[in-house]
């Protein structure tokens, strides 16, 4: 049962089983009040027989107050042991619930955390797609991504020669920075789906844009002239068929937007390929 002190009103449980007769005197373990805590249970019985019946075995006043006293010294020490701690307020319950609530949401985060590594080492174009877009703000993650890519068996064996640039003037776009080149296998096995990376910089180093390209694909200059941006970007992003055997060769051709005056570097490498699986 539960029992509250009469003076600071703190609620204790009470093993049920130490509650005899009408009651029992307590002491609060908090104030030290000692009140006595009725008996709920408690039901009236038959008084007991006139003490003349009783005969040498009734007990004088002086013993009852004795009995009493003891009783009462009895069970306020085994209600000292046996009281348990203070009822838990709501406040913990609360704590608890949003416990659990942070708990469960650390738990949806790994899961989508793993989901997406997953994804970057099952499909290779979202990877790189994803470190693509993410290195312009992100130097470090950009170091790595380059560090990554450029000891990787399938991209140490290429090699790009005979880069070239020139402008084409759109009449839609302007000016615009077209870098042509020829990518070699100098490695054992054939390749595909290789991918070049141009990137423009200013004087500061900073990215001032990049574009990506699959080796096989080319555009003449009357198409670069007359084409929109986004028929350019289709032909010259999407994936080649074209296969680069060991010792063979493959054109390559990025277009970069010429609008920006404070363009100061173009730079160009390999940034990904696949092994041809024969």
């Amino acid at each position: 049962m539960i029992i509250r002190c009469t003076k600071c009103e703190t609620s204790f449980r009470f093993e049920d089983q130490l509650m005899t007769g009408e009651g029992v005197w307590v002491r609060c373990s908090r104030c030290t009040q000692v009140f006595f805590q009725d008996n709920p249970d408690y039901v009236e019985s038959v008084p007991p027989p006139p003490e003349a019946e009783l005969g040498e075995t009734a007990l004088r006043p002086t013993d009852v107050d004795e009995l009493e006293t003891i009783m009462i010294e009895a069970s306020v020490s085994e209600l000292q042991q046996v009281l348990s701690e203070p009822v838990v307020p709501e406040k913990a319950n609360k704590l608890a619930a949003i416990g659990k609530f942070i708990a469960y949401f650390f738990l949806v985060l790994s899961a989508v955390v793993l989901l997406a590594g997953v994804s970057f080492w099952v499909f290779p174009e979202v990877r790189q797609q994803a470190m693509s877009f993410l290195a312009p703000y992100c130097p470090v993650l950009e170091a790595f991504s380059i560090g990554k890519k450029t000891t990787a068996p399938a991209t140490s064996q290429l090699l790009l020669q005979d880069i070239r640039q020139h402008f084409v003037n759109n009449w839609l776009l302007g000016n615009l920075w077209v870098v042509e080149g020829t990518t070699v296998n100098r490695g054992q096995y054939a390749l595909t789906r290789v991918q070049v990376r141009g990137r423009l910089y200013d004087t500061n180093g900073n990215v001032l844009g990049e574009k990506l390209s699959f080796c096989g694909n080319f555009l003449n200059d009357a198409e670069l002239s007359s084409m929109a941006e986004e028929d350019i970007l289709q032909k010259l992003t999407q994936p080649s068929d074209s296969s680069l055997r060991p010792g063979g060769q493959l054109p390559f051709m990025i277009v970069l937007p010429h609008d920006q005056p404070s363009v100061a570097k173009t730079t160009v490498m390999v940034a990904g390929a696949e092994k041809l699986l024969e």
